[in-house]
């Protein structure tokens, strides 16, 4: 009883927080976000029932600080509130497909979170909160690989680092389709993924809606 208790009381003090300042609920927001994209872009590590509680408080930590982050003037602008609301109602059912054991399709709900993420960002000016407190220690050895780095210096705001992180995805993307031609002889195999798509989307989204410099990107 005195377990349970606990935990309810803990939930409470989640989902009744309150934020004073778009930053400080971003830098909540983000904090989770980022614990959980090694499990979003590794099928495994998302699947293993060892990870499945730390997942599961990382998503409802996420989904209730958008809930509690709904009331700052910055969030409830026109350029903002639409995004918002859809972010926080895809979060929702994220969490629910979670625990409900639709753990696959929780997972690309995850992965295409970080989407509107980087939509939103793209529409911050370039003055406003560069980087996000705390977050900034964060090393390239605690993401799966380099494109997942880049896509959370993107939604960071870092994005210089960001462009040289998705450059080398993309040279290690081609550099590893042109190995296994090579094994199977054929010009025709090649890795079926999209992270060179992505990158190159990445990159032209940050030369043309934040450094307006389109011709950086040709």
């Amino acid at each position: 009883i005195l377990l349970l208790t606990t935990i309810f009381s803990v939930f409470l003090q989640a989902e009744t927080k309150t934020y004073k300042t778009t930053k400080q609920a971003m830098n909540e927001i983000l904090s989770s976000f980022v614990d959980l994209l090694p499990y979003a872009s590794n099928e495994m590590r998302f699947n293993d029932p060892q990870a499945e509680d730390f997942i599961k408080s990382r998503l409802l930590k996420l989904k209730t600080a958008f809930k509690n982050a709904k009331h700052l003037k910055k969030i409830k602008t026109p350029g903002f509130s639409p995004s918002f609301e859809v972010v926080t109602e895809h979060l929702d059912q994220t969490y629910d497909n979670f625990t409900m054991r639709s753990k696959s399709f929780a997972r690309t709900r995850l992965k295409a979170t970080a989407e509107m993420c980087i939509s939103c960002h793209t529409q911050l000016p370039q003055g406003l909160s560069k980087t996000f407190s705390g977050l900034n220690s964060v090393s390239r050895n605690e993401f799966y690989n380099d494109y997942e780095y880049a896509d959370y210096l993107f939604v960071t705001r870092r994005y210089t680092q960001a462009i040289r992180y998705y450059e080398r995805e993309i040279k290690q993307r081609i550099a590893k389709n042109e190995a296994l031609r090579a094994v199977h002889n054929s010009k025709n195999a090649h890795y079926l993924d999209f992270t060179i798509e992505n990158s190159l989307r990445r990159i032209l989204t940050i030369y043309t809606k934040v450094f307006f410099r389109p011709e950086k990107a040709l």
